[in-house]
């Protein structure tokens, strides 16, 4: 059966401290935590081994989900030129209507859409305005480390596991 990481890690501590209370010399005490330290590091290679495996899977998803959205956008532009071409073509004779037994092919007039010459005056009343905000973390940053002291504002340092 095999044991979890944080039991080895608890495991560890416990006779580490146990070996400290012993009043023994640091060669013993290094001696005996080895044997415990050869099973975490192998545990944490087994672990890592793991997560490169999961990281590849993920890539590989990744990877596919591209490939899948640019056959879906090429598709979809195919579609549209089609459906142009054949409306074209329709208009360009006076038909508005195909039927077959599977389905029905017809010209339809949309309702009204507007559409805003680039050059237009549109009055105020007519426009939106949109604002967002965000923090700008970079000048945050920089002013911190020049020593500007902002309330509520901290760098912090994390850690990170890499595996190479």
């Amino acid at each position: 059966m095999s044991i979890a990481l944080y039991e080895m890690t608890a495991e560890f501590k416990a006779v580490a401290q146990k070996l400290e209370e012993l009043d023994l010399d640091d060669q013993t005490i290094s001696d005996t935590l080895e044997g415990y330290s050869a099973d975490f590091e192998n545990k944490v290679i087994a672990i890592s081994s793991f997560i490169r495996n999961l990281e590849s899977t993920a890539e590989a998803i990744k990877q596919a989900e591209s490939d899948m959205y640019a056959r879906r956008k090429a598709l979809d532009s195919k579609v549209e030129h089609l459906k142009s071409y054949v409306l074209t073509n329709m208009k360009a004779i006076g038909m508005d209507k195909v039927e077959c037994p599977l389905f029905k092919v017809s010209i339809r007039t949309n309702a009204p859409s507007v559409v805003v010459a680039e050059n237009a005056v549109v009055p105020s009343k007519y426009l939106v305005i949109k604002t967002t905000e965000s923090v700008d973390k970079k000048a945050l940053k920089e002013a911190i480390e020049s020593g500007e002291v902002v309330e509520g504002v901290s760098l912090v340092r994390s850690n990170t596991l890499s595996i190479k």
